[in-house]
């Protein structure tokens, strides 16, 4: 589990006190009010705070801000290691909150900032400054990972989500395991409304328990299936591109619909891909 909890990793992060940041020099940068404004800044103006000695190499944290007043301009909260950017959240140019993880890979040069993204003039004000550790079931890593779901079948709808990852609302991008029809199910994997793999349904019919481990990462995807106890078939892709995503939904689509009419027994995630022979024992055991 985590050695820090949910334990908040940055310094001052609500900007009571002129202090524990580095402010950029050039333009009007300040802290005051319990807010970092940005009153009238330039373009690539940062403002920085180490957190070489709060992490621990291989963890997972979260990173997040609030932009509490805008009027103009971009803002991006950014995570470096050793001078270089590791990543960052999306530039906001309005009131509200971003999010992003990331993984420590070494302590050299850990930092954070806030950095006015837009040429012209950068107007905004920045509050609730948070880095913190995530917990295990909070990793979940969008260039890999594992399901596994155990469930049983009870009528024969088609179109019945067992479950469903993906991001936005209206389910191009996801990857989910459903019920095709009558007696079959299948994986649907959409990236930008485009189907990623054609997949062989699996029969599994009404009054049928199931296990199936669904294995992915890009151009790398296996899916192991049993059926009442006994071992069907395993089924591999290798062109395959992950879908972004942001939620998951447990017996129905993102947008609450197509509910799946059964029991769900079990639904383990890991946040790796775990390689074929572990995928077919998952369902056999």
């Amino acid at each position: 589990g985590p050695t820090t909890g949910g334990t908040e990793l940055v310094t001052n992060g609500t900007f009571d006190t002129d202090s524990d940041w580095t402010l950029p020099s050039g333009g009007t940068v300040t802290i005051a009010g319990g807010v970092l404004d940005y009153s009238s800044a330039a373009q690539f103006l940062r403002t920085r705070q180490s957190l070489a000695s709060k992490l621990v190499v291989g963890r997972r944290y979260r990173a997040s801000f609030d932009v509490a007043s805008f009027t103009s301009g971009l803002v991006a909260m950014r995570y470096f290691e050793d001078g270089s950017l590791v990543t960052a959240s999306a530039n906001r140019g309005s009131v509200g909150t971003a999010t992003f993880d990331f993984t420590c890979t070494t302590l050299t040069g850990a930092e954070i900032d806030f950095r006015s993204q837009a040429s012209g003039t950068n107007t905004f004000q920045i509050d609730n400054a948070s880095v913190r550790e995530l917990y295990p079931f909070e990793q979940y890593r969008p260039d890999q990972g594992t399901m596994v779901c155990e469930f049983e079948r009870h009528d024969n709808t088609a179109f019945d989500y067992i479950w469903d990852i993906g991001f936005g609302t209206n389910n191009q991008n996801s990857f989910a395991l459903l019920h095709l029809d009558a007696t079959r199910v299948y994986h649907s994997v959409l990236n930008a409304n485009v189907q990623q793999i054609t997949y062989s349904p699996t029969t599994v019919e009404p009054g049928d328990t199931a296990i199936n481990a669904f294995a992915y990462q890009t151009n790398n995807v296996n899916s192991s299936f049993s059926r009442n106890g006994s071992f069907t078939h395993s089924f591999n892709d290798t062109s395959y591109s992950i879908p972004p995503a942001d939620k998951m939904s447990i017996g129905s689509r993102q947008t609450g619909t197509a509910q799946h009419n059964g029991y769900i027994k079990r639904l383990t995630y890991y946040p790796y891909r775990l390689n074929d022979a572990v995928c077919d024992s998952k369902v056999s055991s």
